[in-house]
């Protein structure tokens, strides 16, 4: 069970990713998220294949991060509230995951997919 919920925790941490994704320019990722969600279990496939933590930059609230990726700031992965992800799709700052590139995905709770 530990090992799904590690699962869904990656999957939740990086439900969208950025249109102009950066990580194939840069293999460090960037997670732009609440404080809070950096608990290395989350990430403990990503730093054992890439030897190192992804780096974090957090936001206090909704609006700002939105606001700060539409300026260019460049996450590779970020969290908004469901509700605001058709807002976030349609001015371009985020995008659907691909999750056949997401691993044991089959296994991850159809709730929380």
């Amino acid at each position: 069970m530990k090992k799904i919920m590690n699962a869904a925790g990656v999957v939740a941490a990086s439900l969208t990713l950025m249109a102009g994704n950066v990580l194939a320019q840069d293999p460090d990722l960037v997670v732009f998220d609440w404080p809070g969600y950096e608990d290395p279990e989350f990430f403990g496939t990503y730093t054992e294949k890439h030897g190192a933590e992804p780096t974090f930059a957090f936001f206090g609230e909704e609006e700002e991060a939105f606001q700060k990726l539409r300026a260019g700031f460049p996450a590779d992965a970020v969290r908004p509230c469901s509700p605001s992800v058709p807002k976030w799709i349609e001015a371009g700052v985020i995008q659907p995951l691909d999750t056949s590139r997401i691993e044991r995905w089959d296994d991850i709770n159809p709730n929380m997919r």
